[in-house]
């Protein structure tokens, strides 16, 4: 379980501050298959990758703006 919620954070930050796609961030989180990588990632943060990627973004945008 530790290691799991290690590589799930590793992709939530691979997420937020690059522009790699879903499926090289599955590998580089250490999973072997998108799919499993991406059940693991959804029932951790509530949230499909994708949908992560784009929430975060609008929520920096909305920061900014506010900066």
């Amino acid at each position: 379980a530790y290691i799991s919620n290690l590589r799930l954070e590793k992709a939530a930050a691979l997420l937020r501050s690059t522009e790699m796609r879903v499926k090289e961030i599955t590998y580089a989180a250490g999973y072997s298959q998108v799919p499993s990588f991406s059940r693991a990632f959804t029932k951790k943060f509530n949230l499909n990758p994708t949908t992560y990627r784009t929430r975060q973004q609008q929520v920096l945008l909305t920061n900014s703006r506010f900066s």
